[in-house]
């Protein structure tokens, strides 16, 4: 016979089995901004680390928004049960208590075990110790089948790997998955100092193969402010994502080149030109710090170089904190920090309901020196961000503000790059529009 146990119980079980696991658990009721009208149960499962969040509360709305009430099928694709970084809302409806119970049990089980072992279905594995099929991330990248019709995936186990990576065109549908940005690193130290090395092939990490993903890993470029510009990452690969990843350099850090990307729950670090390139790159959930940049430099968290009106390309920057690193919060007003310089006359930089911190410029935005740029035609935006770095009262005449929710979400993930038609196979957490 069967034992019995209520409701509670079970979810007490499930409860004690994910904090073993890493997990915190917060069991409430759905939020009235959902526009739900019966009561119903509803669960939230979200990481440990969002509880110590400066910005927990912030961070927490994308969480019920990502999902459409009532609608399980919805619920499916945009739930990541992936270790450790587990998100869920279930919003049950217009069924009975008993049912709506048993079922998000089910689907809390169900969807933690195949997600689970979704990502431990590794390929091959890179160890330092020579405890994996390679020691180095190069020979696994070379290992991997040229246009593999399915995701391959690789492991990388924690330790520091100091060697430059390529993804080239023909190894599509690669994955890397590390042991958490704070335990797998791919470093280098390229720069252009001594004029010989162009900012191209600077990147620790250049990827150019479609449909790549990068998970739990940080890329870091270790040259030091004086060497001038030095890519951590360099992303050409269409459909590419990258997911509570870090991104540390100092002048040019992050180069989204073109195609679209997406970056969720990232961290991304650097003084000059943080995030720069022409493609169309959607930020979500991302944490962006400002270091201490050289005397006389100004920060720039972006520089887009969109160059032709009719191009789809753009940074869009939502739902993400904008803050001064520790050193350089330390320095006061000494250096400015602007969200960003165009690139392109064409450019376009739109930052979505983010928290910008008191390190932002009155004026926001900084122009492009030297002759041939103009900002007659770029399109510099912002939209219902928050923080003392927020105000748009003293920007600069040539960006705007945007006033609509209609005009908004033309730069959300579903409508900017179409997100809805390839990273639900992913298995990441996202959300398609606005908050």
């Amino acid at each position: 016979m069967l034992e019995v146990i209520t409701f509670l119980e079970e979810l007490e079980i499930i409860k004690h089995s994910l904090i073993s696991r890493g997990y915190n658990m917060n069991l409430r009721a759905a939020p009235d901004n959902l526009g739900v009208t019966k009561a119903q149960p509803s669960f939230a499962i979200v990481p440990r680390r969002l509880f110590t969040s400066l910005h927990f509360h912030e961070r927490t709305t994308v969480g019920w928004n990502m999902i459409a009430t009532g609608n399980l099928k919805t619920v499916l694709p945009a739930i990541s049960c992936h270790p450790p970084g587990l998100v869920i809302a279930l919003y049950l409806q217009q069924i009975d208590r008993w049912h709506a119970e048993l079922l998000a049990i089910l689907l809390l089980m169900m969807l933690c075990t195949s997600a689970h072992s979704q990502i431990m279905d590794i390929d091959v594995t890179v160890a330092k110790d020579g405890s994996g099929n390679f020691s180095k991330v190069q020979e696994a990248i070379n290992h991997a089948p040229n246009f593999s019709p399915r995701r391959y995936k690789i492991q990388i186990r924690e330790g520091i790997y100091i060697e430059n990576i390529t993804v080239p065109e023909h190894k599509i549908n690669l994955m890397l998955v590390g042991d958490g940005m704070d335990k797998t690193t791919i470093s280098g130290n390229r720069s252009t100092a001594g004029g010989t090395t162009p900012t191209y092939q600077t990147a620790t990490a250049a990827i150019e193969g479609q449909g790549f993903v990068a998970c739990d890993i940080t890329f870091q470029n270790t040259a030091g402010p004086q060497d001038d510009r030095a890519v951590a990452l360099r992303v050409e690969a269409n459909h590419s994502a990258f997911y509570r990843c870090r991104f540390k350099g100092y002048q040019d850090t992050l180069y989204t080149r073109r195609e679209s990307q997406f970056f969720r729950d990232c961290e991304i670090y650097g003084t000059v030109d943080i995030i720069f390139g022409d493609s169309s790159a959607v930020f979500q959930n991302c944490i962006i710090y400002a270091l201490k940049p050289l005397v006389l430099q100004k920060n720039t968290i972006t520089a887009q170089k969109r160059e032709y009106p009719k191009e789809n390309s753009g940074i869009i920057i939502h739902n993400c904190t904008i803050m001064a690193s520790p050193e350089l919060r330390q320095q006061g007003s000494k250096f400015k920090t602007f969200l960003g310089r165009p690139w392109g006359n064409f450019s376009r930089t739109i930052i979505l309901q983010s928290f910008l911190d008191n390190l932002i410029d009155p004026g926001g935005w900084l122009e492009w020196e030297g002759k041939g740029h103009s900002v007659d035609k770029v399109d510099y935006a912002e939209y219902e961000n928050r923080g003392p770095g927020a105000s748009t009262v003293g920007r600069v005449k040539w960006a705007r503000v945007i006033n609509s929710s209609g005009e908004a979400t033309k730069f959300t993930v579903r409508n900017f790059i179409e997100g809805d038609t390839w990273i639900p196979s992913i298995g990441i957490p996202y959300f398609l529009d606005l908050m």
